[in-house]
């Protein structure tokens, strides 16, 4: 997981290809919003700019909107809590 992030900056064809076939994808300004949402990815946090791009993706996809709050979905919270208590040790 660590080394994926690298690869994905370094080969964007590869990443293309992948999005393509595993997201079954075919619009091409879809998946270059997939590409570059996944390249900024903040792991692991999931940030609200990159939920909301998945949102968008994922309505593009279905052909329909999709509306899903932030706050109700990701809580990143038990996240926080572990790297405060790494950090104090």
């Amino acid at each position: 997981m660590m080394e994926a992030p690298e690869k994905q900056k370094k080969d964007k064809e590869l990443c293309i290809r992948l999005i393509r076939k595993h997201l079954r994808l075919d619009d091409p300004e879809v998946i270059e919003s997939a590409y570059e949402d996944g390249a900024k990815m903040t792991f692991p946090y999931f940030a609200e700019r990159q939920f909301q791009v998945a949102l968008d993706l994922m309505g593009k996809s279905l052909e329909q909107v999709v509306e899903l709050p932030y706050k109700t979905v990701v809580d990143n919270s038990l996240l926080d809590e572990i790297a405060r208590s790494g950090s104090s040790r």
